[in-house]
C-alpha cells in the first residue's frame, strides 16, 4: 500500500489504540467530513447551523461518548480504552453535552436522534440494540473504512 492510503491504515492501528482520536480538534475535523459524507450518501441536509455551534464552542466541549466517561472509578478503569475508541464518540453542541452528561447509551437515543447532527443520528438508530464493545468495534470499522475511501489514494 503506497501514500495517503498508508497512512490511512497507519491513522486506523492509531485510532484502534486509542492515540489519535483522543484529540478533540482532530475529532471535529473528521467528523465533520463524516457528516458531510452521511449528507450526501443518505441525501439528508447537512446541518449547517448544528455544525455553527460545534466550531464556535470548545473543541473539547463538543466531543460526547455514547458510552460515558464519567463513571465510578472501577469501571472507568476497565472500560477507559473502549470508551476512548473511535467508535465511541461524537460531536455536539456544546450545551447538548453537557445535558446528557453520563447518561446510558440508550437514555441518549432520543436526544442523539432530535439533535440535528446525522453523526448522532446514526448512533440513534444503531441504539436500537445494546452499545456494547462490539457495537463500538463495528462502528469504529465503519468509520475508518469511510476515511480510507476518502482520504486514501
Amino acid at each position: 500500500m503506497r501514500g495517503a492510503a498508508a497512512g490511512t491504515d497507519r491513522a486506523g492501528e492509531r485510532a484502534r489504540s486509542r492515540s489519535l482520536f483522543r484529540r478533540a480538534e482532530e475529532l471535529r475535523y473528521f467528523f465533520y467530513g463524516y457528516e458531510q459524507h452521511l449528507a450526501a450518501e443518505r441525501g439528508w441536509r447537512f446541518p449547517e447551523e448544528v455544525w455553527k455551534e460545534i466550531w464556535s464552542g470548545s473543541a473539547e466541549a463538543s466531543v460526547g461518548h455514547v458510552s460515558p466517561r464519567s463513571r465510578g472509578r472501577r469501571e472507568r478503569e476497565r472500560r477507559e480504552e473502549l470508551v476512548d475508541r473511535l467508535g465511541n464518540p461524537l460531536l455536539l453542541p456544546e450545551g447538548a453535552n453537557e445535558r446528557l452528561g453520563d447518561r446510558d447509551p440508550q437514555d441518549k437515543a432520543e436526544d442523539y436522534a432530535k439533535s440535528g447532527s446525522l453523526v448522532a443520528r446514526e448512533v440513534a438508530e444503531a441504539l436500537n440494540r445494546p452499545w456494547t464493545e462490539k457495537a463500538i468495534a463495528e462502528r469504529e470499522e465503519r468509520l475508518l473504512d469511510w476515511a480510507k475511501r476518502a482520504w486514501g489514494d
